[in-house]
């Protein structure tokens, strides 16, 4: 396996936004770059890292531009992301019904 090696300032700094986020403050990232310069890579080594505590779930979705007539395509991928193994907190379920039922409730998934 190939070392990861000079993003130190980058993960220290999803570090910090995590740590806000694992105490009730909602963060947001945005990752941007060239092609190749290794956005996901950064983002897989982070949320793979055993130092990372307490191992936060992951949903992956990516803004391609050949998929933007796709209805809730971006949704669709969060969904399909979540990890089915991870544990849930409690009144996640109550939550995911709640959350599923609005998604079906959004409309036609194609453009009209």
């Amino acid at each position: 396996m190939v070392p990861f090696v000079g993003r130190q300032p980058e993960l220290a700094v999803l570090q910090a936004r995590l740590a806000e986020a694992l105490a009730g403050r909602p963060q947001t990232v945005q990752i941007q770059g060239p092609a190749g310069i290794g956005k996901t890579a950064l983002l897989e080594h982070f949320v793979r890292d055993p130092c990372v505590a307490p191992g936060p779930a992951v949903l992956w979705a990516s803004g391609e531009e050949t998929e933007q007539l796709l209805a809730y395509g971006l949704i669709e991928q969060l969904v399909h992301s979540a990890d089915a193994s991870a544990r849930p907190p409690a009144g996640a379920a109550d939550t995911a019904t709640a959350a599923g039922a609005a998604l079906m409730n959004l409309g036609p998934r194609t453009p009209s």
